[in-house]
């Protein structure tokens, strides 16, 4: 659980950095708000494309309730997923398009103390944009990873279900 938060506040961090122009007035609780929720959502879209699998290489039964197993923890890749802080001219044009602003207004806004709820808008539509193009682009990833590999299992059958003895201690294994 430390790790999804450590993960959070590096995400939080960097959409300071990248969403926030140095010469905008911004208030700290709009960037907190933003900050907080383009590290949720993305948090929850990685979680959500990469759920762990398992992929069984090995079996050698012992006997009718019992087998012995060699398994892989596999999960896909978004490694090659690009920064979607970064957007391109005609992302940003789409932003301010659906912002209802244009980039001389958008300077305007941004350099002035108030405006808060035109600030709030245009971050939000952002934030929105930038978090639709990374779901997007995480659901055409086909490259997986192995997270733990070769891993032994003693497999018991019950109640007609396969089971593994020590699944629980390779996944702890994993939060480590």
């Amino acid at each position: 659980m430390e790790g999804i938060r450590d993960n959070e506040r590096n995400l939080e961090k960097e959409a300071y950095s990248k969403l926030f122009k140095k010469d905008y007035i911004i208030s700290n609780s709009l960037k907190r708000d933003c900050g907080k929720k383009y590290a949720r959502e993305i948090s929850r879209i990685t979680a959500d494309e990469t759920k762990l699998k398992f992929d069984v290489k090995q079996i050698d039964y012992l006997s009718n309730g019992e087998a012995e197993v060699v398994y892989d923890i596999k999960s896909k890749s978004l490694k090659s997923v690009p920064d979607m802080l970064e957007v391109d001219d005609e992302t940003e044009r789409r932003i301010l398009e659906r912002a209802k602003m244009t980039e001389s207004e958008l300077e305007a806004i941004m350099k002035e103390r108030g405006n808060e709820p035109a600030k709030r808008n245009y971050y939000n539509v952002a934030i929105e944009e930038r978090i639709n193009m990374y779901e997007k682009e995480a659901k055409k990833v086909t490259d997986e990873e192995v997270i733990l590999q070769d891993l032994p299992a003693l497999m018991v059958k019950v109640d007609g279900k396969w089971e593994s003895e020590n699944l629980e201690k390779a996944l702890k294994g994993i939060k480590e």
